[in-house]
């Protein structure tokens, strides 16, 4: 999942994935800049990411903290509801 920039220490989590779109959650210690040494806690910081299936594998639509559908469907439209509309807002 290398669209997503994760550091080496970063957890996934599937959401959803039929056979045309893939929702993550990704997580990572510190957030996106990560963390190391004494002062990093155990907590996570968490984005969700959306992809859609393209003639070379996954390709990034977007990624939110946000609940719901709302920031995948101003991209994309067609992603399926199934897929989010249960996602709850991420802390932070």
């Amino acid at each position: 999942m290398a669209e997503t920039a994760p550091p080496t220490d970063a957890v996934y989590g599937v959401l959803g994935c039929d056979a045309r779109w893939l929702a993550l959650s990704v997580g990572w210690p510190g957030g996106a800049a990560g963390c190391d040494g004494p002062s990093c806690g155990s907590d996570m910081a968490s984005t969700y990411w959306f992809f859609r299936a393209g003639p070379q594998g996954w390709e990034t639509i977007t990624a939110s903290r946000t609940a719901g559908c709302g920031q995948v469907h101003k991209t994309e439209p067609q992603f399926p509801a199934r897929l989010c509309a249960a996602l709850p807002a991420l802390p932070g």
